[in-house]
């Protein structure tokens, strides 16, 4: 009969095999241990490894240069360094700009406008005030208003008095019409002691006075506006005298310009002798109407453009010249032209404006701006006509070939001579014997055509 175990001690013995099995499982197994110990690190180098692709040649081959796989006594292949391959570049991007007039700009006031510093303007007070005047208060009024800003001295002030006087007037002739509307005032001896009591000293003496001032000043302007006339007339043919020469000068300028526009080929048949432009227009009479009716139009507007630049005394009328409307339109189609190509600004920073707005510019603001000057147009002009002069003739070639004409370089139109007519004469009978002859066969000539030996083709 076995004795009952104490508690304590089960407690103890419990414990112990315990700790008997943690130790049995903490021994390590040496093959589990390496292969454990081996992913471990693997998994460590994994997680702490980045890879990152090479972008070009030479970085891969430093990447293999580095690699701890190669031994450190061999020395390391150089890579050959392959040429950098040029950029690509950039197209410049194209921002369309239409600059305007800066507004503190716009804001200045015109000093352009001529103002005539002697002469009396009422002031728009004044004008609303005589406005409700009736006729005789506001002739009085007129000359007060002279004699107060014009004259001065002892009528300085009165504009002011007579003002006052005319509301008192008016407020004393209406309240006795709304009571009586018989009213008279020129009955009514209060009505003559208010005006000998108001009524600011302006009798008749005074106003005959001003009178003369008035019309003699009126004199002097009108003398002197017809003396500007004349001096401006003579400054005019002076100025006139002293342009001619440049802008004669500049007009043969410009016609040397344009014989280089005239296509090239033709250009050639035309100075190759001394008639060659008579010649020409004999041979290609349509051709030359094209060149003759492009070059009269643009020496047309080349001149008009000339005056215009270098003529101070001439303003461009648009409205009823059409040459000068026909420029203006052809000027602001071909800036609009320049505009939307979004390249209108330089190097420098630069950016194109209009010319209508440029010139509106004060010198101190244009430096940010630039546009076409007067030989730029005039530049313009002649090659638009070229382009012109050279599209319309090859149209007219190659409608004429397409109708079955081929032009021969080099033909001249041979004028058609009349043949003379042969005489059949009798034969003549030989009377010894002679061989039978032989008739030959003519070849028919082919008709010549006046029309085409005159075009040239």
């Amino acid at each position: 009969m076995s004795e009952e175990e104490n508690p304590e001690e089960a407690e103890a013995r419990k414990e112990q095999e315990q700790v008997d099995r943690a130790k049995e499982e903490a021994v390590p197994n040496a093959l589990y241990k390496t292969l454990f110990d081996v992913a471990e690190e693997v998994e460590s180098d994994e997680d702490t490894y980045e890879y990152k692709p090479p972008v070009e040649l030479n970085e891969a081959v430093q990447t293999l240069d580095d690699s701890p796989e190669q031994a450190e006594d061999e020395p390391a292949p150089e890579a050959k360094e392959e040429p950098k391959k040029a950029e690509p570049k950039k197209k410049k991007l194209r921002k369309v700009v239409d600059p305007d007039i800066p507004e503190d700009v716009l804001k200045q006031p015109a000093f352009n406008q001529r103002q005539d510093e002697d002469t009396y303007r009422p002031s728009d007070e004044d004008v609303e005030f005589m406005n409700e005047l009736i006729p005789e208060e506001k002739v009085v009024y007129e000359k007060i208003l002279y004699a107060d800003n014009r004259i001065g001295g002892e009528y300085k002030g009165k504009a002011k008095q007579f003002k006052e006087f005319f509301k008192k007037n008016k407020e004393f002739v209406d309240k006795r019409m709304s009571e009586d509307d018989f009213y008279d005032p020129s009955s009514d001896d209060d009505y003559r002691k208010f005006v000998e009591k108001n009524k600011p000293k302006f009798n008749r003496v005074d106003e005959d006075k001003v009178y003369r001032e008035m019309i003699l000043e009126e004199a002097d302007r009108r003398i002197n506006r017809k003396t500007t006339e004349k001096i401006s007339q003579l400054e005019r043919q002076l100025r006139k005298q002293q342009t001619m020469p440049r802008i004669n000068q500049a007009k043969a300028m410009f016609r040397k310009t344009a014989q280089g526009m005239i296509p090239k080929d033709v250009n050639e048949k035309i100075v190759s002798s001394e008639n060659g432009l008579k010649e020409f227009a004999e041979n290609n009479p349509l051709e030359y109407q094209i060149l003759e009716r492009n070059t009269q139009e643009m020496l047309q507007y080349s001149d008009a453009l000339t005056d215009i630049f270098l003529d101070p005394d001439i303003d461009i009328d648009v409205e009823n010249n059409p040459t000068h409307k026909h420029l203006n339109e052809w000027i602001n189609t071909q800036q609009d032209q320049f505009i939307k190509t979004g390249q209108t600004q330089l190097e420098d920073g630069r950016t194109f404006m209009r010319r209508e707005r440029y010139y509106q510019l004060p010198e101190n603001k244009r430096s940010e701006y630039y546009t076409w000057d007067d030989n730029a147009i005039l530049n313009l002009l002649a090659f638009t006509f070229r382009d012109r002069m050279q599209a319309e003739l090859e149209n007219h070639r190659q409608a004429m070939e397409k109708a079955g004409y081929r032009k021969v370089e080099g033909q001249q139109p041979q004028p058609q001579q009349p043949q003379p007519q042969q005489v059949e004469k009798p034969p003549v009978l030989n009377p010894s014997p002679r061989q039978g002859s032989s008739v030959e066969s003519k070849q028919a000539q082919k008709p010549q055509n006046a029309l085409l030996n005159t075009l040239g083709l």
